[in-house]
């Protein structure tokens, strides 16, 4: 499905972020960047607010595949025991043009873990996909 293949994209580029992916929740305090394989860049920053995280992914003219460019956020904000919520909106064009919003999304133990992603079309229709309908990768972890 097209939902499957975007998420395909993300997992590509969340391959390449070292931070996200350690084991110890504060070791993953910090920021990096990594490029594309054919086109521009994935920020991911951290920083303390109070008792919350908050990481801030942002997308530009971002590509690993042809036909897939992401730009926008993709937020979390979640507690020392990385539960939380989700927020933010990545617009894709190219082969396939939609808005993905993530402002619904649960996250439980640093994993999306309940609610559902939003897509638009670019013609103003929308739906929904509930967290647990879309592949799921191999979760990546770092010492």
């Amino acid at each position: 499905t097209f939902f499957d293949l975007y998420n395909t994209e993300v997992y590509s580029s969340h391959k390449k972020l070292k931070l996200m992916h350690k084991k110890i929740i504060l070791a993953k305090l910090g920021k990096e960047k990594c490029t594309g394989d054919i086109s521009g860049s994935l920020s991911y920053k951290t920083s303390l607010k109070g008792f919350n995280g908050i990481v801030t992914m942002e997308y530009k003219n971002y590509s690993d595949n042809s036909g897939w460019v992401l730009n926008g956020f993709t937020n979390t904000k979640a507690n020392i025991l990385a539960n939380g919520c989700m927020f933010g909106t990545v617009e894709i064009s190219g082969k396939y043009n939609a808005k993905i919003i993530y402002d619904n999304l649960i996250i439980r133990k640093g994993e999306a873990g309940g609610g559902y992603y939003t897509i638009v079309y670019p013609d103003g229709s929308s739906g929904t996909v509930d967290w647990d309908k879309i592949h799921q990768f191999p979760k990546i972890e770092l010492d």
